[in-house]
């Protein structure tokens, strides 16, 4: 389960297109990050790219009630990077995003992402 969101998202990346990036995000996301959704960004050429998952965990929480995370680690390298997408990898650099997908909302979205070392299992 959400392996298919994170390859569309994948490919919402290659394709340049922000309007679909954004819109793979809850809004639980841009509320908790307080970030504002992706202005834009040009067409980026991700390659050896590595999807893994790290199984379900059931969570029961007292605001935002029963729900599933699916926590999931994207790794890529971007060819001849142009810095719109992502500024702080250098061209052929590679990367690790740590995503958590959940399905609270009734569909699977991006509830929380972050660069680096750490994973919050």
């Amino acid at each position: 389960i959400g392996v298919t969101l994170i390859c569309d998202f994948v490919d919402s990346i290659i394709m340049g297109d922000a309007d679909r990036y954004n819109a793979f995000f809850s809004d639980y996301y841009f509320e908790h990050k307080e970030v504002e959704p992706d202005p834009g960004f040009t067409m980026t050429q991700l390659y050896e790219i590595k999807i893994t998952n790290f199984g379900e965990k059931k969570v029961t929480d007292k605001k935002l009630g029963a729900y599933t995370e699916y926590p999931y680690v994207l790794q890529y390298k971007i060819r001849q990077n142009s810095g719109t997408f992502r500024s702080d990898i250098g061209s052929d650099g590679s990367a690790t995003t740590y995503i958590i997908i959940t399905d609270r909302n009734g569909k699977l979205m991006i509830e929380d992402l972050f660069y680096g070392y750490r994973f919050a299992h």
